[in-house]
């Protein structure tokens, strides 16, 4: 049986101002495998869904829970809330949730790494905070025996923290990006969340935030 090994950039976020997207981006669709050193300061455990986690940098964190949904803020703005994953395994149209299979969960200084194993494929999801920038992102390491589809979901805000507020909140798929992008209506403050890899799955009104989660998929 032939086993698939991958690893990809799953997730890009950036925070700007008016910057243009096509000269904020440039990646390739995956990157070459490469080992995630392990400290002497690492702490390992099994990951407990509803158990806090966070990854952080100066302007930017993922706040969340230990099966790896969160939200992500890119300071002074949330840029979105309710971030999860879910497997499609060959054909099948049932989601096999992230937290339904999230195994162990792994601290570095500079990276934190959560486990997800089923029967057919491991996941392991590195997320990295930039130390200085507004962005993170998600490396995706992917060990399969079988073709695997990854959907990541998500609610887009870019909001400030209450009390404050801005209007004219929006968010669509850029096609040329392989990102969502969310802004607000006077356009200076922009966040983007997606994949060189992946393909929208939403296609949300024109102007306003939907209210059920924007997806992409990446098929491995």
């Amino acid at each position: 049986m032939q086993r698939i090994v991958l690893q990809s950039l799953l997730l890009l976020v950036l925070f700007c101002g008016t910057t243009r997207a096509q000269n904020v981006i440039s990646l390739e669709t995956s990157i070459p495998s490469f080992p995630i050193v392990r400290t002497a300061n690492g702490i390992e455990q099994t990951a407990q869904p509803g158990t806090y986690f966070d990854r952080t940098g100066r302007r930017f964190a993922m706040l969340g829970e230990e099966a790896g949904s969160f939200e992500a803020w890119a300071w002074p703005l949330k840029l979105f809330r309710d971030f999860g994953l879910s497997f499609f395994v060959g054909e099948s149209t049932t989601p096999i949730r992230a937290r339904d299979v999230v195994q162990s969960i792994r601290v570095e200084p500079a990276v934190t790494s959560i486990t997800y194993v089923y029967q057919s494929f491991t996941v392991r999801a590195h997320f990295v905070a930039h130390p200085v920038e507004p962005g993170g992102l998600i490396l995706l390491d992917v060990d399969s025996t079988v073709p695997l589809r990854i959907v990541a979901g998500f609610i887009p805000a870019m909001e400030p923290m209450w009390p404050a507020g801005l209007g004219g909140q929006y968010a669509f798929w850029d096609d040329g990006l392989r990102a969502y992008l969310i802004s607000e209506s006077s356009r200076r403050n922009h966040g983007y969340l997606g994949s060189p890899a992946a393909n929208g799955l939403s296609y949300t009104p024109a102007h306003m935030l939907s209210e059920q989660p924007n997806e992409f998929a990446i098929t491995i």
